[in-house]
């Protein structure tokens, strides 16, 4: 028995050995297989990326905006545009939503944290951008009424109490209350948008009556209309505003009527309309309605009759009003109506007919249910705007009145929904979205053309809407420049609540947008827009485009003296003679001159006028002007814009310079310094630095290497998937229209950047296997129409399969052939549909072994020469067939002959003789040489010299091979050669033979012992009255799989032993 076991012992160990050894060389293999490395490392890749930062891709983000925008105009025919919301758009849309018994329709805790998101609660104060524009103003350009930093918090705090948190949780109430007092103006009384400082320039310390509005509003309500602390005040400011009605004057329908101010040349509510003077309604209203809020006794301190009859000069016979006498091109008679109105019933005036006026204001909705800015415009203009403001005023009237029980449920129900359109990413706008800006079209009209998808756009349409927006009324002729925004209504002049896409005139140390309301950049912005859609030839119809070019042309600054000689104003406008130069200068920015070139470019090529450096502009101007402002230092160049150290506008201006500096073929700037300020200044947080980055790098081919993960996580995270659009930068506080260009622009434009795995050394009749991937700055995924193909003269056209993710894959066997000897070359070619989009080429280094022995045996009067050769191919040895062997004969170093050796070929070698006699004792050099397909110029295989003088006349009894120093040091004169050292699995496979035998032997007899040992046990066992559960036991309880070798010799001596 013993000798069973240590049997059964023997060939137990002997598996375990084997078995080991065999994983240990499996493991050797895979990790030493470089395809195997390579698909390894390229899946790891992959899985090692960070993970994805939204449901979908970037290509599938892409594509959803271009489908939600062919959404949007199939709904409502036109591209609705995201406006900037602001606080006191917010307040008067919930004040209209609280009147009309429908703000439980909106989300509230949405509202609220919006509103909330503006307040520094260690300040104690609210701000939005209106607020800080109100801090750029620059008094010499313009001013920009109701946003003022006072008035943007009395919205807020309205806007609380409206939603019913005016409470301790939010705000500081009398941090509130101490806020707005602390801009109460202790010399004149009134309120001023800031809290009062001796140091603040005069124009900021100006009390204004619609700031003092607000004030003394808010103030009732969070001192609970007690004024029994603050009486001086109130009794100051009830003097000051007596001190604003107009008692006497040349003009008699000014007499009894209020100014916003005591300054009569601080006509603060004249808007992109023009002047509307003082007096007007609007400085009434807001005069007569604090003098309210003080009770019945201040209202007696004004001069009522002289009120009454300022009324009766602004009511018409139609039963409506004018906003002021003379501002008939645009009466604003809706607001003003309702106004007018109220302001009759507040000191009873009854010479109106109270009935008919409210019947003009309830009969004179706007088609989308709200009110527009009026009725009887004059048709020069074309225009009647609706404003969020507009419809505000007329139902706060309304409500004053005790008219809002006569708008019916589905009145209301409208209303709200009118009040949708003004909703913008959790607030809501001063204008609605409807009015369409042309950055925004041309950046869809652009992107659908990077994409070849024109076509689905509705081209007659969007033609007429950029018609709209062109302005041919003016003191320039036939052209006056485009509006920066366009209405299904018609043309529209401008908006009097100054919505800050289009009102930026100021400093600019807080707001740096630039875009007005008309000028070059829109003019570009359109003409680029036809183009695109291949209108252009029939705007040219309408119009001489040479008048654009001069118009152009007309609109550098050419004052010296001043920091902007040699640039362009955004539109000719400013060259009128009346304006002065300063005012001129005051408003140029570098920006101007980029659209003004772009324009000369686009009209230029498209009439064939030739280059623009032919047109008649001052370049030397304009180029010394750029210099000018070109910051250099001994490592970076940049543009300084002049007005803003935001590195993000810095980066756009300095590529505006690279553009123009190359447009006039002027630019010499080093592209290195350019390239290091790039690289000090890239934020992967921000969509508007990586694209100019991107262009700068585009113009200059710089070569700038981007961090493709982060610039492509960059756009998953700040993609809108609710808006389906993209935000600026990862903060999400502003949607960026033009960010869809930007984003396209890259996605197409950029070069993909390829990943190639494969072998680039082989054997000939060895396999290779191609593995890549591609990405861009954008998308590493590029939808569903894509195809890589492997495209070569030697191999044809080969498809790559696509495996997970971005990852393409095919496999081939390169021939025996001698084609594909040395090289074999082709290009990864990447389709989108018929389109190639990518391509990177590939070359691989082929090999063949060529396995030389000889055998040269001599005497004085013959020598021998043998030669044995093979091909060494993956696929084994071969014989060399199609080759032939010849040698030159050189007798004392003179040409003698050319001998071929005569070939016999076997099924792995072939073998090559030849006998030369003697004639003449010389000196002879044999010079071997091979040709064949692989080298049809000839090889040589080796030489030989023979003195014949010097040779023994017996040849050697055993004649060694001589090496082939030329082709393998070690030659081995095997005919079957052993596999190569690089080839291991020839040896494997050996080895696996081996231990299938060895291992089925084992089982065998292991088996046999086995069931005869359990044979007799049972036997022996049954006489002992066991049963077979105790066996089971017995065994698991003596066996363990954890035990070593020692063990189971123990284990096995116990159970044969029982």
């Amino acid at each position: 028995m013993k000798s069973y076991k240590k049997y059964l012992f023997f060939w137990i160990f002997i598996v375990i050995l084997i078995g080991i050894n065999f994983e240990i060389q499996y493991n050797d293999i895979l990790s030493n297989d470089p395809q195997r490395k390579a698909l390894d490392d390229e899946f790891s890749t992959y899985k090692d990326r960070n993970p994805s930062l939204s449901t979908t891709n970037n290509y599938d983000n892409i594509e959803a905006i271009f489908n939600e925008k062919l959404n949007d105009y199939n709904s409502h025919g036109y591209f609705p545009h995201i406006y900037e919301p602001s606080l006191q758009a917010t307040y008067m849309a919930l004040y209209i939503l609280d009147t009309l018994g429908r703000l439980d329709q909106i989300d509230q805790t949405r509202i609220i944290n919006y509103i909330m998101s503006h307040y520094n609660a260690s300040a104690h104060i609210f701000m939005d951008k209106y607020a800080y524009r109100y801090l750029d103003t620059d008094i010499d350009l313009a001013y920009f009424p109701w946003n003022s930093i006072l008035e943007v918090n009395c919205y807020a705090i309205l806007s609380l109490d409206l939603l019913g948190r005016l409470d301790l949780d939010l705000i500081d109430i009398q941090e509130s209350i101490d806020f707005i007092w602390s801009c109460y103006n202790p010399v004149t009384s009134g309120f001023i948008g800031q809290p009062y400082d001796v140091n603040l320039a005069e124009f900021f310390k100006i009390s204004l009556m619609d700031i003092t509005y607000y004030a003394v509003t808010t103030l009732d309500l969070l001192m609970n209309h007690d004024w029994t602390s603050n009486l001086q005040e109130r009794n100051d400011l009830i003097a000051y505003i007596n001190g604003l009605q107009i008692t006497t004057s040349s003009r008699e329908y000014e007499v009894g009527g209020f100014t916003n101010n005591e300054y009569t040349d601080f006509n603060h509510f004249d808007d992109m309309f023009g002047p509307i003077g003082d007096p007007n309604l609007f400085s009434a209203y807001y005069c007569l309605k604090t003098l309210e809020i003080f009770g019945s006794n201040a209202l007696d301190t004004i001069n009522i009759e002289n009120f009454k009859s300022y009324l009766s000069y602004l009511y018409q016979t139609g039963n409506y009003f004018i906003i002021a006498y003379w501002a008939t091109y645009n009466p604003m008679d809706l607001a003003a109506t309702g106004i007018g109105v109220e302001l009759s019933e507040l000191i009873g005036y009854i010479n109106i007919n109270r009935s008919e006026a409210i019947n003009f204001i309830l009969d004179n909705r706007n088609t989308d249910g709200g009110w527009s800015n009026t009725v009887h415009y004059n048709s020069l203009y074309d225009r009647s705007t609706h404003e969020l403001i507009d419809t505000f005023q007329v139902i706060r009237s309304l409500k004053n009145l005790g008219e809002i029980p006569r708008l019916t449920e589905a009145i209301r129900n409208k209303i709200a929904s009118y009040l949708g359109t003004f909703y913008q990413n959790k607030g809501y706008s001063l204008i609605s979205n409807d009015y369409i800006f042309l950055n925004h079209i041309n950046s869809i009209v652009n992107s659908f053309n990077l994409y070849g998808r024109t076509f689905e756009l509705d081209i007659l349409e969007i033609y007429d809407s950029l018609l709209d927006a062109l302005y041919t009324e003016g003191p320039f002729g036939e052209f006056n420049d485009f509006r920066a925004y366009t209405h299904n209504d018609g043309r529209v002049w401008g908006f009097r609540s100054c919505p800050i896409e289009y009102c930026n005139m100021g400093f600019h140390n807080h707001i740096t947008n630039l875009d007005v309301g008309t000028g070059h950049k829109a003019n570009f912005m359109a003409l680029d827009s036809m183009l695109k859609i291949l209108k252009l030839d029939d705007f040219a119809l309408e119009l001489n485009l040479n008048q654009i070019i001069q118009s152009v042309i007309n609109s550098q600054f050419l004052d010296e003296g001043y920091d902007n000689f040699g640039l362009f104003y955004s539109s000719e406008f400013y060259s009128w003679h009346t304006i002065p130069s300063w005012f001129r200068d005051k408003n140029i920015y570098f920006e101007y001159s980029f659209y003004s070139i772009k324009i000369l470019e686009l009209l230029s090529n498209y009439l064939g006028l030739g280059p623009i450096t032919d047109l008649a502009f001052n370049k030397g101007a304009l180029y010394n002007n750029i210099l000018n402002n070109t910051v250099e230092t001994s490592t970076s160049i940049h543009f300084d814009p002049g007005y803003t150290n935001d590195i993000e506008i810095i980066l756009e201006n300095t590529y505006y310079m690279v553009y123009i500096l190359k447009a006039l073929n002027l630019y010499a700037l080093n592209n290195q310094k350019i390239k290091n300020y790039l690289l000090q200044n890239i934020d992967y947080s921000n969509i508007k630095n990586i694209y100019y980055i991107y262009k700068i790098s585009e113009i200059l081919n710089l070569d700038f290497s981007f961090d493709l993960t982060m610039t492509q996580n960059l756009v998953q995270e700040i993609y809108s998937e609710d808006l389906n659009e993209f935000f600026l930068t990862t903060n999400k506080q502003t949607i960026a229209h033009e960010a869809f260009l930007w984003v396209c622009d890259m996605a197409k434009n950029d070069e993909l950047k390829f990943n190639c795995n494969y072998r680039e050394s082989l054997l000939l009749g060895d396999l290779n296997t191609i593995t890549v991937s591609f990405q861009n700055i954008i998308c590493d995924d590029f939808g569903p129409n894509i195809d890589v193909r492997l495209e070569s003269t030697q191999l044809g056209t080969l498809t790559l399969d696509k495996q997970v993710g971005n990852l393409y894959q095919v496999s081939f066997m390169v021939p025996v052939d001698p084609i594909y000897f040395p090289l074999v070359e082709g290009i990864i070619k990447v389709y989108n549909g018929l389109s190639v989009i990518g391509e990177v080429p590939i070359s691989i280094q082929t090999i063949y072994e060529l396995n030389s022995t000889y055998i040269i045996q001599e005497t004085r009067e013959i020598i021998n020469f043998e030669v044995n050769m093979s091909y060494m191919s993956f696929l084994g040895p071969t014989p060399t067939c199609d080759s032939n062997i010849s040698a030159e004969v050189l007798k004392n170093n003179t040409f003698s002959d050319t001998l071929n050796f005569y070939r016999q070929d076997f099924a792995e070698f072939s073998t090559y003789t030849l006998d030369y006699e003697f004639v003449e004792e010389n000196v002879y050099d044999f010079n071997i040489i091979m040709i064949d397909e692989y080298h049809p110029s000839g090889l040589q295989l080796f030489t030989s010299t023979v003195n014949t003088s010097q040779v023994p006349k017996d040849p050697p009894s055993e004649p060694d091979p001589v090496p082939d120093p030329n082709l393998d040091p070690t030659p081995d004169p095997d005919p079957d050669p052993d596999p190569s050292p690089d080839e291991p699995w020839l040896g494997y496979m050996v080895i696996g033979l081996l231990v299938g035998v060895i291992v089925s032997i084992g089982g065998v007899i292991g088996i046999w012992i086995f069931f005869k040992w359990i044979k007799k046990k049972w036997n022996k066992w049954r006489k002992k009255g066991r049963s077979p559960k105790d066996y089971g036991i017995l065994i698991q309880n003596k066996i363990s799989i954890d035990k070593g070798i020692h063990d189971i010799e123990e284990i096995a001596e116990t159970l044969f032993d029982d």
